[in-house]
């Protein structure tokens, strides 16, 4: 059974900033590892990310958490950036 997927509102955000030609292989990624088993090839975060894990997609990084079978994205940034905020 597949997870669900939701895209916070800062998620969303950072999907329009993506450029073209690797909003796919990202799409892909929360596609076929993150829908099927998150913590396959994730990592968990430390420190004050604590409870959320990152998946490695080039130099992109989805920053998400799960609850149940639900996958909550909250943020899509290049590596430099994703642990910003």
């Amino acid at each position: 059974m597949p997870y669900t997927i939701v895209y916070t509102p800062q998620a969303k955000r950072d999907l329009l900033k993506i450029p073209r030609d690797q909003l796919g292989m990202i799409r892909r990624a929360i596609e076929e590892r993150l829908m099927v088993d998150p913590f396959a090839q994730a990592k968990p975060l430390k420190h004050n990310l604590k409870g959320f894990w990152k998946q490695r997609v080039g130099h992109w990084r989805i920053i998400f958490d799960v609850e149940g079978r639900i996958v909550s994205v909250q943020k899509i940034r290049l590596r430099r950036d994703a642990y910003k905020d």
